[in-house]
């Protein structure tokens, strides 16, 4: 007996294949898992990397300004130091990632509303977002860091879906969508170690609608990055980080009227807000319009492409290239133009105006130390319940003039340093803002009050804080990251009504700060729909009653004359009750009736390729029968055939426009060779006859020799006129013709 042979083993990538193949369900969401545990982690890694890098800057700027001992020196390199690093920042937005320049979450926006911007999210953009922000916090600008963050996050996804193991979520426009939706949330969250308010915040500032079906992602993401926050935070320098707070039992707010003081902060919040919001916008549209003043100056009174004995040519077209790279005219100092103007578009240019902004802010808070004290030991010196010690840099000279100080200043410097052309963000300078407005605030109400009275200054710093970033940023998620950062909810009451009150305020003034700045870039972004608009309005008030469709069945005589009295580009097909039924492009529409009128090859017609196609959708749709109608030729949308391309449409236009009844006329003459040739058809059954013919009849004519005259004043078969002859009884009215000849005509 003879065994047969033992079958090959298969391969062991095969039977991985096929149950991968089986599971596909489980492979896929396993790939987003791992994807959204990759963008948490990913986010807190950098803004790690990136906080490290600022304070090694900050502390070596302030070794190098404590070296030299006496203060002028010791005043001299700090503002050189921050000059220095400031240039750079600008330098390094405009070489390396001109679209990593701003806060970053305006342009999110617009990319989860579905924009495509060029080189937003690539690996340069991003390299560029994070040497800009070192830079400039290091050099001592008052910017924030969340909006960058996000920025830098959502490129990192961007570059994690461009892996071979992630390139179907890349490519799937909505997985893309929310693996970037998730990727704001967790760097929102790598800012302060605050998930939930992360999330929530990432959603009120980047979305106008959101799907709830994203929000466990971006949650997922954020918790993950959370856990890596957590762990690095709490060793080395920065795990000093925010210290929880403990005001201690508030539920006599309500008996002892101090509810109504956390409301009239929430309202002066909200006004500061709005004034900040206005103060920035009307900032940066200042200077857009006097760089373009000047840049049309400098362009009437040009003298640098002339000819000019100070320089060769050569060297002119050198002294160009560096003009349109710092944007002010360089040699006009050596043709004697020193006047104010010139002076004016050097400081108002890129590099410019970023280092008037560095120096007037290196200038300011050099003299008082909490100026240059990093934004977590601000915050935790703001936020603690207890009084300033005596001793502190915060009390001398005086603890409520130096939080004014503090709090004008820092306005200022916020508001002209968002208009640099480097990486910037607006929330956390916001942030520190309203925590020593809201101080300021309670030490003043703690001086009025009696004595016996409690008043708590650090809760209405807390209350500040976030009541001033819901006026500018108009948010309420605000609260939650006060809640996340204090790790109590004691003052939750509070919080809640100051936070609601100043977005109540501010959005009465003005747009959000996010919102102001798209309008500003000119950034398209889906805006919500306000209910004095649509509640009012119907579909006809909207709706143009002059277009015309076209009606199934129709005739290429009615085509034709919709194309000739219409310039649109689409045309509703509906039937004979008025139902749409679909859209016609005016291509085809065109091609179509110029091929039936204008083609023939040995007499018979050509169909076009897609007519066999069309007519078998129209039959199953409509059910009409598949005749030489327009119902065989159209390209209907609604029946998948053609996607009406709206430049092929124009194209069209003018060819429609020139296929005018002359030819029609000249498509008649042809099939009837013995009538004169009119001008127009008259009727619109001869075309259509015409249209349902297979092949043309022949042509018949008379014997010669019995209408002589008749064939001296016809026109060759094979020439079209034209204009149509004179018929043949204006031609002999003076001598009439035979009767033959009459009836004949």
């Amino acid at each position: 007996v003879i065994l047969p042979a033992p079958a090959a083993a298969e391969p062991h990538f095969m039977v991985v294949r096929r149950f991968l193949l089986r599971h596909i369900g489980w492979v896929y969401a396993i790939q987003e898992t791992l994807l959204l545990l990759m963008i948490g982690v990913s986010a807190n890694l950098l803004a790690f990397l990136l906080d490290h890098l600022i304070e090694a800057l900050v502390m070596g700027r302030a070794a190098a300004a404590q070296a030299e001992g006496s203060f002028l020196p010791s005043y001299a390199v700090w503002t050189g130091s921050a000059l220095v690093l400031c240039a750079l920042s600008a330098m390094v937005v405009q070489f390396i990632g001109p679209a990593s320049a701003g806060s970053g979450i305006p342009q999110m926006k617009s990319v989860l509303g579905g924009m495509r911007m060029h080189n937003y999210l690539s690996l340069r953009t991003m390299v560029a977002k994070m040497l800009s922000l070192v830079l400039a916090l290091a050099g001592g600008l008052s910017v924030g860091k969340e909006g960058p963050y996000v920025h830098i996050t959502s490129c990192a996804a961007a570059c994690l879906t461009r892996l071979p193991g992630f390139r179907r979520l890349g490519q799937d426009e909505a997985l893309r969508q929310q693996m970037l939706s998730a990727a704001c949330a967790a760097g929102v969250a790598a800012t302060f170690g605050a998930p939930v308010g992360g999330v929530l915040f990432s959603i009120e500032v980047t979305s106008t609608y959101y799907s709830v079906q994203h929000l466990w992602k971006s949650l997922f993401a954020s918790v993950c990055g959370a856990l890596v926050f957590r762990g690095m935070r709490d060793t080395g320098s920065l795990g000093q980080g925010f210290r929880k707070t403990d005001f201690g039992d508030m539920d006599q707010l309500l008996h002892n009227g101090e509810i109504y003081a956390f409301a009239l902060l929430g309202c002066v919040c909200g006004l500061v807000g709005a004034g900040f919001v206005h103060a920035t916008s009307s900032l940066i549209s200042l200077v857009r319009e006097l760089r373009v003043a000047l840049a049309q100056r400098r362009t009437r009174h040009r003298y640098v492409h002339h000819s000019h004995p100070l320089l060769p040519p050569a060297r002119r077209q050198v002294a160009s290239r560096i003009e349109a790279l710092l944007g002010f005219d360089v040699l006009a100092p050596l043709r004697g133009d020193c006047s104010s103007a010139t002076a004016l578009e050097a400081l108002l240019s890129r590099y410019g105006y970023t280092l008037v902004v560095a120096f007037t802010s290196a200038m300011l808070t050099f003299p008082f130390g909490f100026f240059r004290s990093p934004p977590q030991e601000v915050i935790n010196e703001l936020f603690r319940p207890n009084s300033f010690d005596m001793a502190a840099r915060w009390a001398n000279p005086s603890l409520t003039a130096n939080l004014a100080i503090y709090v004008v200043c820092k306005f200022v410097f916020t508001c002209i340093a968002v208009g640099c052309p480097i990486s910037c963000g607006v929330f956390t300078p916001v942030f520190l803002i309203g925590a020593a407005g809201g101080r300021l605030f309670g030490e003043l109400l703690n001086d009025i009050t009696p004595v016996d009275v409690q008043i708590t200054a650090g809760g209405y710093a807390v209350v500040g804080a976030a009541a001033l970033a819901a006026g500018v940023t108009r948010t309420v998620s605000t609260s939650v990251i006060v809640f996340e950062l204090t790790g109590q909810l004691s003052h939750m009451l509070p919080v809640l009504v100051a936070v609601l009150l100043a977005y109540g305020v501010g959005n009465a003034c003005n747009t959000s700060i996010y919102d102001t700045m798209m309008t500003l870039n000119k950034l398209p972004y889906i805006q919500p729909l306000k209910p004095h608009h649509a509640s009012s309005r119907c579909a006809h008030d909207v709706m143009d009653a002059t277009l015309k469709p076209l009606c199934v069945p129709c005739t290429f005589a009615d085509a034709h004359r919709l194309l000739l009295e219409s310039e649109a580009l689409e045309f509703a097909l509906v039937d004979a009750g008025g139902a749409l039924l679909g859209a016609v492009p005016r291509a085809y529409l065109d091609l179509q009736i110029e091929h039936i009128l204008c083609s023939s090859d040995g007499g018979r017609k050509r169909p076009a390729p897609l007519l066999d196609k069309i007519a078998t959708k129209m039959t199953e749709a409509l059910g009409s029968p598949r005749s030489w109608t327009i119902t065989r030729h159209l390209s209907l949308t609604s029946l998948g055939v053609g996607d009406g391309d709206n430049r092929r449409s124009r194209r069209s236009l003018a060819r429609s426009r020139s296929l005018d009844r002359s030819s029609l006329g000249g498509e008649l003459a042809r099939q009837q060779p013995l009538a004169p040739a009119p001008a127009e058809p008259s009727d619109s059954t001869e075309l259509t006859a015409m249209a349902h013919q297979h092949q043309p009849q022949p042509q018949q004519t008379q014997p010669q020799t019995q209408q002589p005259q008749q064939t001296q004043h016809q026109p060759p078969q094979h020439q079209q006129t034209p204009q149509p002859q004179p018929p043949p009884q204006q031609t002999t009215t003076q001598q009439p013709l035979p009767a033959t000849t009459t009836a004949s005509a």
